[in-house]
């Protein structure tokens, strides 16, 4: 819904652009009010791009100008490490518990193995 009401106020403005004062009064003399004409075309695109093949575009338009993959990694790189902490603490904090009992688990099997190994 958001996406909608955005992409309108966009292609509103971007018709007045287009057409202009003339283009506007061009419009209006045909019988059709001007509101109507600018509903009209932004409906009309807006249909255009849902269909598959512009949907596939318009994806891949966002990934390029946007590379949120790339520009997330280059930020993560030029974090602190308390801060990279800060970021991840939450992702991990529900499983946390799991990750301490197994780590306890595996460090006194590592050291009863190697008290094994070494003491004889």
């Amino acid at each position: 819904d958001n996406f909608k009401t955005l992409y309108f106020d966009w292609c509103t403005e971007l018709v007045d652009e287009i057409v202009g004062m003339w283009g506007k009064r061009l419009i209006f003399g045909q019988g059709r009010s001007y509101d109507e004409f600018r509903q009209e075309v932004s409906l009309e695109v807006f249909r255009e791009m849902q269909q598959p093949a512009m949907t596939t575009a318009i994806e891949k338009y966002f990934q390029d100008e946007t590379d949120v993959e790339k520009e997330n990694a280059r930020r993560m790189t030029q974090m602190s490490p308390y801060d990279f902490e800060q970021l991840m603490h939450p992702v991990f904090q529900e499983d946390e518990w799991i990750l301490i009992v197994l780590g306890g688990a595996l460090g006194g099997i590592v050291g009863l193995a190697q008290a094994y190994f070494l003491g004889n």
